[in-house]
């Protein structure tokens, strides 16, 4: 047998160049942009909150903490670990935490800043309080134990497929064909239509530069 060493393949650059070959395959499902934005972040938290359903409640605040933080649902969402004591992360650990009247995301590690990063949002009570990051989201995640993790349990299929099916209940035309990644679309888009500068949403996604973010 051959004595080759298999490590190459778990590198974060196979997977992003398998992504793109199924991308390029010509099943692939091109369409327009498609944005998730906040208005129907809140109707996924309000109905899920009525319904009862515990799935469909940790399902809409993972939507509501992606696209809150702007992140990468797969990478970024699922692995976050509530952190009460820390600002920024520890390791390899991604973590949520409260500093003061600002919640964090500490990322290890991101696609255009290897060696991680630190996505502050204020209270946003002023302009969208049922979805404020500092008295709405950090509430859900003071129901864990610090370095528990709420979404460690959903996969990126049962992510996109909860989002799909909790889309097509509010009755959104072409729910099966939005994907996890619109969320962090429509805050881009949400920022943009209220006004925000282009430094703004660089910012707000901590792209190195105005190309980062202009596909968007």
């Amino acid at each position: 047998s051959l004595e080759a060493c298999p490590a190459a393949f778990s590198h974060p650059a196979v997977s992003l160049a398998k992504d793109a070959v199924g991308k390029a395959d010509d099943a692939f499902d091109r369409r327009p942009p498609m944005f998730i934005k906040h208005d129907m972040i809140l109707r996924m938290v309000q109905e899920s909150t009525v319904s009862g359903d515990v799935t469909d409640w940790l399902a809409a605040m993972l939507y509501l903490t992606t696209y809150t933080f702007m992140l990468r649902l797969p990478s970024e969402a699922l692995p976050l670990a509530k952190n009460m004591a820390r600002e920024g992360h520890k390791g390899q650990k991604a973590v949520v935490s409260l500093r003061g009247d600002t919640l964090c995301a500490g990322l290890p590690r991101r696609k255009n800043l290897p060696k991680g990063g630190v996505l502050r949002r204020r209270c946003w009570c002023r302009s969208h309080p049922e979805a404020c990051p500092v008295h709405v989201l950090w509430p859900f995640f003071e129901y864990y134990e610090d370095g528990e993790q709420p979404f460690k349990d959903f996969s990126k299929r049962d992510a996109t497929g909860r989002l799909r099916f909790l889309l097509a209940k509010m009755g959104v035309a072409d729910a099966r064909r939005y994907r996890t990644h619109d969320l962090r679309r429509g805050h881009n888009e949400d920022l943009r239509q209220c006004g925000g500068t282009a430094e703004d949403l660089r910012n707000a996604g901590q792209w190195r530069s105005r190309a980062g973010f202009a596909p968007y």
